[in-house]
């Protein structure tokens, strides 16, 4: 290969390089709504009764260009989720008993160029002795994994907030945020 050659090369890739790694850290992330990004994570605990636990985490990204706090009015029951198998086939709730609290979030702050990551599991659902796996969002969120359950899921949301009147000089958010497909700990131990 020729000097000419290989430095076309090289100025290629040192100009494709950087966007290749900003795609990577953007892996995950919904397209911004309104100067909002989301964005799902999960972590995997024993759990109870020999069930393991799936917690799930939500994290928020203020990318306005507005160099404001940015409000957001979220309420959880505002997620509504979707479980997918691996062939991409909604799997319904498991339902069954809930007799859990929740507690409100009020209203979340997002200084400019910022982030916030919680909790939205919700603890309420009766966990059975011995299966694969417990993911629970909500009283009409639940899903329990059946021991030797092999497949692999992954979790989908869409957040609606409707319009809100101004109460302060920040941004309050309204919009759509649709959240790609993650994936969750596999249930094999």
């Amino acid at each position: 290969m020729s000097r000419s050659h290989l430095l076309i090369v090289l100025i290629l890739f040192l100009m494709f390089s950087p966007c290749m790694a900003a795609a990577e850290q953007e892996a995950g992330w919904s397209k911004p709504s309104n100067g909002l990004q989301a964005k799902l994570a999960f972590s995997k605990t024993d759990g109870t009764a020999g069930t393991p636990v799936i917690t799930a985490y939500l994290e928020l990204r203020n990318v306005s260009d507005l160099g404001s706090v940015m409000e957001v009015p979220l309420k959880l029951d505002a997620i509504k989720y979707d479980l997918h198998d691996e062939t991409g086939k909604v799997v319904p709730p498991t339902g069954g008993s809930f007799d859990g609290a929740s507690v409100p979030l009020g209203m979340l702050r997002l200084p400019y160029d910022s982030s916030l990551r919680f909790n939205i599991s919700s603890h309420g659902a009766g966990i059975e002795s011995n299966q694969a796996g417990l993911l629970e969002l909500g009283p009409s969120s639940v899903w329990t994994f059946p021991s030797g359950d092999k497949h692999s899921y992954s979790l989908t949301a869409k957040i609606t907030i409707e319009k809100h009147r101004h109460l302060s000089d920040n941004v309050i958010w309204s919009g759509i945020i649709e959240i790609p497909a993650t994936l969750l700990p596999s249930l094999t131990k």
